[in-house]
Parts: structure tokens; sequence; C-alpha cells
């Protein structure tokens, strides 16, 4: 049973109580049933943190996923870098004899090295900052959601605290009355 069901619950003992005579607002309650609707709303409130430990399984399931794709990023760029790096050192073994060639050569594979690691060193920031966003986002998203969940339980408690409260005085009250009307010998 959900938080706001059982406050309705609650509420309709409370408007369904007999009337206590001889006073105004006051009303008859029955224990059990009052114990058993406190019971579901004890029950209820696991359901509400429940939720919340779903979101942050929910945010690390996405920060995992997010450290696999920035592996997956920086081991494909690795691996384009070794090709590339392969690549050229076969064209280096080719144009040996040729020394203007080999120096041509030699400037393109540094470039292109160069090209290939500042090209990975940015993929792999990106795949970093985009980690970081998505997990910062993920946090801010649970902990929003938790303290919406928190204070909205303790809302709630602090409601039916008051309603309890008042009723309990009333009931207090008119037992007060009801043992100062009472003989002095059936008293003992």
């Amino acid at each position: 049973m959900k938080i706001e069901e059982t406050i309705l619950k609650l509420k309709s003992v409370l408007s369904e109580s007999k009337k206590l005579p001889g006073f105004k607002n006051k009303v008859i309650l029955d224990a059990e049933e009052i114990s058993s609707i406190l019971d579901n709303l004890s029950d209820s409130v696991p359901d509400e943190m429940t939720e919340a430990q779903e979101i942050i399984t929910q945010r690390e399931s996405v920060i995992n996923q997010a450290h696999l794709e920035a592996r997956r990023i920086r081991e494909t760029s690795q691996k384009e870098a070794a090709e590339s790096k392969d690549s050229l050192e076969m064209e280096h073994q080719k144009l040996v004899s040729e020394t203007e060639v080999l120096k041509t050569a030699h400037n393109e594979a540094e470039v292109i090295n160069s090209d290939a690691i500042a090209e990975a060193e940015k993929i792999i920031a990106k795949a970093k900052a985009d980690c970081e966003e998505l997990l910062a986002k993920a946090n801010t998203q649970a902990l929003d959601q938790k303290d919406g969940a928190d204070q909205y339980a303790r809302e709630t408690l602090f409601a039916l605290e008051e309603h309890l409260s008042i009723h309990l005085s009333q009931v207090r009250k008119g037992l007060d009355v009801l043992n100062k009307d009472m003989p002095t010998s059936m008293a003992s």
C-alpha cells in the first residue's frame, strides 16, 4: 500500500469513527485498526527507498557504460596509431635507398604519428569529459530524487504525527473525563 493510500485510509477511519457523546470533535478509535494502518505506512516507506536505490543502480550502470566506451575508444585509437606506425615503417623500408625520399617519408611518419597521437588524446579527453558529465548528471539526478523522496516521507510522517497527536490528546481527555466521573469505590 502506497503512503498516499495509507493516509487516505487513516482519514477514512477518523471520519467514520463514532463520536464521543458530550465532547465536540472527539471520537473513539480502534487501536488495532490504527496500528494496522501505521504498519502499512511503515511498510510503504521502504518502497520509496527501493526506488531511490534503483536510480542509484541505474546511475552506476551509466557510469560503467561510459568507462567501457572510453576504454573502447582508447583501444581503437591505439590500434589505429599502431597500424599507421606499422604502415609507415613498411614504407620507410621500401625507400631506404633514396635519401631524399627517406627524409620525406620519415617527416611524414612523424607528422602522421603526432597527428594520430594528438587525435587519440583528443578522443580520450572527450570520452573522459563525457564520462564525467554523465557521472555528474547521474549523481545530481539520484541525489535530487533521493532528497525528494526523503522530503516527501518526512512531510507525510510529520502530518501523520500531528493528526495522531490531536486524536490521542482527544482520547486521553475523554478518558480523564470518564475517570473523574467514575465513583471512587469503582476506581479501586
